[in-house]
């Protein structure tokens, strides 16, 4: 496996599960903020700092747990062909609404 998606793996999967269930209920506001509001040239750190105070997480800690549980669920898909660091932009290749899964036969 290239090596760069292996470190974004590893960095992912750093506190990507979320025990907290006050925080995992913010997901899907989450990933609304992103879909709507993440800014391609400002870096990951202060991206998370802005997400957080937009939705009113206590703490950058928490916008960064949120975010890797997003990414690792596939909530949020980054590009992981660049390495991910706090201190750079985040590519974001799209976003996937939890509650939005619905089946295609469905909508006809």
């Amino acid at each position: 496996m290239d090596p760069i998606r292996t470190a974004n793996l590893e960095w992912l999967s750093y506190q990507a599960r979320l025990d907290n269930a006050t925080l995992l209920a913010q997901a899907s506001t989450f990933v609304q903020y992103v879909s709507e509001a993440w800014s391609p040239r400002e870096s990951l750190r202060d991206s998370l700092m802005r997400a957080a105070q937009m939705i009113g997480l206590d703490s950058v800690d928490d916008a960064d747990r949120l975010f890797r549980h997003c990414v690792w669920n596939h909530m949020i898909s980054v590009d992981m062909t660049e390495m991910i660091k706090l201190s750079h932009p985040v590519t974001i290749l799209g976003t996937q609404m939890p509650s939005v899964q619905m089946d295609s036969r469905l909508s006809a």
